[in-house]
């Protein structure tokens, strides 16, 4: 008497489909009730068939060589699509070369020792001086003896630069957009190696 085994093992018809040459738009299905030999897990093969169900589904149906029955109820999945890749990081760009203004605003009774020797480090005066607009070191209470206000010129970094701990350094484009600002490095060399960054 033959022996049936049934199985409500769900799989995807997508799967089956993957091993068979792909075509260009909808990815073709099975045939149905096209008998076809199916490898089984003892290295035998069985004659195999898909008989289609009403709600979209199909049953593999297959007999082995000794006339066993096997069933499996299959259930086509949709298919997921392949997410672009990730475009590579834009590098940054770097700073164009250009000459600076540079300002840097202190209170001159509260700047340490340590302080005044960096602002007169010539490490970074000498660059400044020489190829940048070198405002100077600008004290924050700074006035002109015939209006008694701060320099018109002054006037955009003693602002900005009262808002924050001091000495305050500026580097300003020649439009005068600041492109960096920070408080004073703790070594000439950091400070030239800044100018040398952003004006070259």
């Amino acid at each position: 008497m033959t022996n049936f085994r049934t199985s409500t093992f769900c799989l995807s018809l997508l799967l089956i489909a993957a091993l068979m040459p792909q075509s260009s738009g909808q990815t073709p299905a099975p045939a149905p009730q096209t008998p076809f030999n199916l490898p089984l897990t003892d290295k035998t093969n069985a004659t195999a068939i898909l008989l289609p169900t009403h709600d979209a589904q199909a049953w593999l149906v297959y007999a082995t060589p000794s006339g066993k029955i096997g069933l499996y109820l299959l259930t086509p999945a949709t298919p997921q699509p392949t997410p672009d890749p990730t475009p590579p990081p834009v590098p940054p760009i770097p700073p164009v070369p250009q000459k600076l203004t540079i300002a840097i605003v202190e209170k001159p009774a509260k700047t340490t020792h340590k302080q005044r020797q960096l602002l007169m480090d010539p490490t970074w005066r000498k660059l400044a001086t020489e190829k940048h607009d070198f405002r100077g070191i600008i004290p924050d209470d700074v006035v002109e003896k015939g209006t008694g206000k701060p320099p018109a010129s002054l006037v955009p970094f003693l602002d900005r630069a009262r808002q924050h701990n001091l000495p305050w350094v500026m580097l300003a484009a020649p439009d005068g957009t600041i492109i960096w600002e920070g408080t004073l490095p703790p070594i000439g060399g950091d400070l030239k190696a800044l100018i040398r960054k952003y004006g070259g």
